[in-house]
């Protein structure tokens, strides 16, 4: 059996979100994991995270606080 896991960042991704999701979450063979690192998006983005993360178990959200940019460092 194929197990992978994804880790994605994002910010500010509302346009364009909802089309990645989908296009993951109708794979046949879905993650073990998939992890989002929001980083601190505003508007649209965490409410469509958080939509899809109650629908899909496999689908963890990290959410990170706005810090006026984004942040390639920890």
């Amino acid at each position: 059996m194929n197990k992978y896991l994804i880790v994605s960042p994002c910010r500010n991704e509302e346009d364009l979100m909802r089309k990645t999701l989908d296009s993951v979450c109708q794979q046949s063979i879905l993650p073990k994991k998939w992890i989002i690192v929001d980083d601190g998006s505003i508007g649209e983005t965490p409410k469509i995270l958080e939509k899809y993360a109650n629908q899909y178990d496999f689908m963890k959200i990290i959410r990170r606080e706005n810090r006026g940019h984004r942040s390639w460092r920890h």
